[in-house]
């Protein structure tokens, strides 16, 4: 018996240096970020990762409102 039913339907959790990549931010501000407790994480153990869905959503709910219209990190996320 193999994981497929343990795996199915999960997403692939991001590293800072991959989120960090995604958005075009430095790792230090990830990094800050993560410290000031200012953006979702998931950890495991000593591991800080990211849920693309929650990043999401945390992005639209942050930095989309008002904004419509414009160019803004909405429509980089994909969310415009």
């Amino acid at each position: 018996m193999g994981n497929d039913g343990l795996t199915a339907g999960m997403e692939t959790l991001l590293t800072v240096k991959e989120l960090a990549g995604f958005t075009r931010l430095s790792v230090g501000t990830i990094q800050h970020w993560v410290a000031q407790g200012k953006i979702p994480v998931v950890r495991f153990g000593s591991r800080v990762l990211f849920s693309p869905r929650v990043i999401g959503g945390w992005v639209q709910e942050h930095f989309c409102a008002g904004i419509a219209g414009e160019w803004n990190g909405c429509r980089f996320f994909g969310l415009l």
